[in-house]
């Protein structure tokens, strides 16, 4: 870890190694947390899966419209959702930066 922090910091000067090894060490810290996973039958319609997922999401982030939508498009497997919403994600990040384009 020592040496990975070091390496790090020497190819990135304006960067703390402290800062490195404290964000590495609460990395390292993500495979004690629990995620619960819940799985629906491949049949329910996107009301149920949206009530369900309100329900089960109640005490967490209210999510917009645009969550809704961008969780419909994902799971439409006969126009490539996924990809699409990638690209959707994609074109938002580079109407905000467009200078990611060339990096």
């Amino acid at each position: 870890m020592f040496q990975l922090v070091g390496t790090y910091g020497r190819k990135n000067p304006g960067v703390s190694q402290d800062a490195v090894f404290a964000s590495i060490e609460k990395m390292r810290k993500i495979i004690n947390n629990h995620v619960g996973v819940i799985e629906l039958a491949d049949d329910l319609d996107i009301e149920t899966v949206t009530e369900i997922f309100i329900r089960v999401n109640s005490a967490g982030t209210e999510l917009s419209q645009a969550d809704f939508a961008m969780s419909k498009i994902a799971v439409n497997e006969s126009y490539g959702g996924n990809l699409l919403r990638k690209a959707i994600d994609y074109f938002c990040h580079l109407a905000i930066a467009p200078e990611f384009l060339h990096a």
